[in-house]
């Protein structure tokens, strides 16, 4: 079983919806040929997902958000706080009770749903939610939200390969 998958997922061609496959991209430059770590870059999620991540003991999903004017909010259910700066938002998920899909996309809570439901298995799965501020056809993203990847990238690479090192140990 490997370790760690980070998969970001998001449309680079629509400005900063490109924020989770950026900050994909960065992981995979800055842990290249560590052992047990791997990446995977969609432009949404899949049912076909839940077999991916039944292969890792600790799943990130990254993605683009839409801006928190109070900043005290985070996105979605069945989340646990772990994390946030400015313009970024790092909490665990769990499994959601009812899966949802549409044609369109699947959410993170339903992939690990449904990867319980079929492997009887459900990884530590965290969310990193990139803020942005522009979905415009635009391959070149905001400077706002290369502001916020930032952020989110030192959180990570700091506090987040902290905690993955340390479960890992109680696992």
């Amino acid at each position: 079983m490997e370790e760690l998958l980070v998969y970001g997922y998001g449309n680079p061609g629509c400005q900063d919806d490109a924020a989770g496959v950026l900050f994909t991209e960065k992981c995979e430059q800055a842990f290249r040929g560590m052992p047990g770590f791997c990446t995977e870059i969609n432009y949404q999620l899949n049912v076909e997902d839940a077999y991916l991540i039944s292969g890792f003991r600790s799943v990130v999903f990254a993605d683009a958000a839409l801006p928190d004017p109070s900043g005290t909010a985070l996105p979605g259910s069945c989340i646990e706080a772990i994390g946030d700066g400015p313009g970024f938002f790092f909490y665990r998920i769990h499994p959601a009770v009812q899966i949802a899909f549409s044609t369109h996309a699947m959410n993170p809570q339903s992939i690990l749903g449904l990867c319980e439901e079929l492997y009887h298995y459900a990884p530590a799965c965290f969310m990193m939610h990139i803020e942005g501020e522009s979905w415009d056809f635009d391959e070149e993203p905001t400077g706002t939200v290369l502001q916020n990847l930032g952020n989110a990238w030192d959180f990570f690479n700091s506090e987040g390969v902290t905690l993955f090192r340390e479960q890992q140990t109680h696992i």
